[in-house]
């Protein structure tokens, strides 16, 4: 009988499972007969078996055995000695010991051959995978996958700009377009009205009209009197200019002056008649137009009416303004108040983005970029993450003029792929950095810290791609909770299952398998995934006195506003005045 545990240091296990008689024939005992051959074969009397674990990080002093079963940096390698815990767990059960061994690849293609876990796997140096591994076709055809441990789900983490387009017209924001639109068009219906009407209120009472206006002192009044319909000086006047005046209508050279004459008034108000002088109410369409801005600020009124129908519509205007403004009022503060919307939510926003591009510095991430058919994460390394070639013999990662590596040479397909290979497989040489600007292929505490902050800016527009299982402890024990709640995630690809391995027609694949399988039935499993995988850290809402805060790009828009009146005031300043200047010379020849 062949011993398949030979090769483990095993002896034959021969075990008594019945009786025979010529009577009776072969009577099996009840514990052969109710029990699999697994389950009988869970006695393996402590062979030794070759298990190579991948490790990424360095363990300190410590040695292999204690980094990989003591509960302390659980971020690190995490799916590692998390698959690590179960197979011990399935060593005990089965009663086997192991030979343990490291190396830092999973396996990928080099030159036609594996490297790494599965290379070792493949040449007969290790006998089960200490570490999970993803589902590749080339793969399953050089070992064996048992069953599922892990589940991976690396991402892209950052904090959401709060700065977007929408906060620059927060003050536009509280209104729907078409809310705005039709305060707009009643409110040019009631200026309309309320100009009718404070018209007609002239034209039937005038007394009273000119019983409010305000006196005007006798030594300031001007000495300006109405000659023909003109505007004229009573102590320079002349036959002459009266003379003049009165071909103004025939002589083509003399429009301009006749303009300026006959329609000064609405501008400075000098070409006035003696009823308008005595009633003080010119403009009154402006004044309506005030009166009507006026109550949509919560301003008083510039003029008062005596007819009942005047005092209806200030009165309703009043009122619907007072609606207005309190709906307005409170949808600015709850703007203010509620979350920003976020508007990088795919990879195609990210690309788009001022962000910049981290990516954690382990195999998988640089074997997906290399592997990839996706258009969107190809142009997101090309534009985002990798260094153009400076030579045929180096890189340059950051350039002397403080371009983006992205941003260089355009380059052949060749040549693109060659130096696609040549950056991806880079960790295999130490070619990148992995604790300083100079790359994009970050360790795990440096990126995610590099999210956190910045000196100069309170949120850093920096985006790092990171396992949450390395993530969430890191942030959760450095960061505070308003910054958790800024954090979003973008996933670059979906969560990926990891299987355990084992050599390609091993005879310790089902052992390996029934075991795994036994361990999640009696869930040490999820135990085991509640000690190496940190939960994702909870964003408790809390009021902060940062969230009352009114910042500079929320305020601009009403600066602009202010700016705007200011400079169209300045700008019919000077037409007020170019204009004065000419009624005044026309006024005068």
């Amino acid at each position: 009988m062949m011993n398949p545990g030979l090769q483990y240091g095993g002896e034959l296990n021969v075990s008594a499972i019945g009786n025979f008689t010529l009577m009776h024939g072969l009577q099996l005992a009840d514990w052969y007969r109710l029990s699999p051959p697994v389950t009988r074969r869970m006695n393996m009397h402590l062979v030794r078996v070759r298990c190579l674990v991948v490790i990424i990080h360095k363990n300190r002093s410590d040695t292999l055995e204690h980094y990989l079963n003591t509960h302390y940096d659980t971020h690190l390698d995490s799916m590692n000695r998390f698959n690590f815990a179960l197979l011990s767990n399935v060593r005990d059960l089965f009663n086997f010991s192991f030979i343990l061994s490291k190396t830092s690849s999973w396996g990928y293609l080099k030159n036609g051959k594996f490297d790494g876990m599965i290379g070792a796997l493949v040449r007969k140096q290790a006998d089960i995978g200490g570490s999970p591994i993803f589902f590749r076709i080339e793969r399953a055809k050089v070992i064996d996958y048992t069953t599922r441990t892990w589940i991976a789900r690396p991402c892209f983490i950052f904090r959401h700009p709060r700065s977007t387009k929408k906060d620059r017209v927060v003050f536009l924001q509280p209104f729907t377009n078409d809310v705005w639109v039709y305060v707009a068009l009643f409110g040019i219906f009631t200026i309309l009205l309320l100009w009718i009407l404070t018209t007609m209120e002239r034209i039937l009472q005038p007394e009273k009209d000119a019983e409010r206006s305000t006196k005007v002192p006798v030594d300031v009044q001007p000495t300006l009197i109405i000659t023909g319909g003109l505007c004229k000086n009573g102590t320079s006047g002349s036959s002459k200019q009266r003379r003049n005046t009165s071909m103004q209508g025939r002589n083509a050279g003399n429009i301009l002056k006749f303009f300026f004459l006959n329609f000064g008034d609405f501008c400075c108000g000098a070409n006035i008649n003696a009823r308008k002088r005595q009633s003080g109410r010119v403009g009154l369409f402006l004044e309506s137009s005030l009166f009507y801005v006026g109550s949509i600020c919560q301003q008083g009124l510039s003029f008062s009416t005596h007819f009942f129908s005047g005092r209806c519509i200030v009165v309703t205007s009043l009122m619907f303004s007072f609606a207005i403004y309190q709906f307005y009022s409170a949808s600015i503060v709850g703007t203010l108040l509620m979350e920003k919307p976020k508007t990088i939510r795919t990879l195609r926003d990210l690309i788009h983005s001022s962000l910049e591009i981290g990516i954690e510095d382990i195999a998988y991430n640089r074997d997906y970029f290399l592997r990839t058919k996706d258009p969107v994460a190809q142009e997101l390394y090309a534009k985002k993450v990798t260094s153009v070639p400076a030579s045929e013999n180096g890189f340059t990662d950051v350039p002397q003029d403080g371009v983006l590596p992205t941003m260089a040479i355009e380059l052949s397909d060749a040549a693109k792929a060659k130096a696609y290979r040549d950056i991806l497989h880079s960790h295999e040489t130490g070619a990148h950095a992995k604790t300083t600007e100079a790359s994009n292929w970050y360790e795990p505490d440096f990126g995610v810290n590099k999210i956190k902050k910045d000196r100069k800016r309170i949120i850093n527009r920096f985006a790092f791609h990171v396992d949450v299982a390395t993530a969430y402890k890191i942030i959760g024990d450095t960061f505070t909770e308003k910054e958790i709640c800024d954090l979003t995630e973008i996933q670059l690809f979906p969560p990926q299952k990891m299987v355990s391995i084992v050599q390609k027609g091993s005879p310790l694949r089902k052992i390996i398998t029934y075991g795994l399988r036994r361990v999640a039935e009696v869930g040490i499993t999820d135990y085991q995934r509640k000690v190496w995988h940190f939960p994702k850290p909870r964003c408790v809402k809390q009021l902060h006195t940062d969230d009352l805060k009114v910042d500079m790009q929320t305020f601009t828009s009403a600066l602009l506003v202010l700016i705007f009146g200011y400079a169209v005031s300045l700008l019919i300043l000077g037409l007020e005045i170019m204009y004065h200047k000419l009624w005044q010379r026309y006024a005068t020849t």
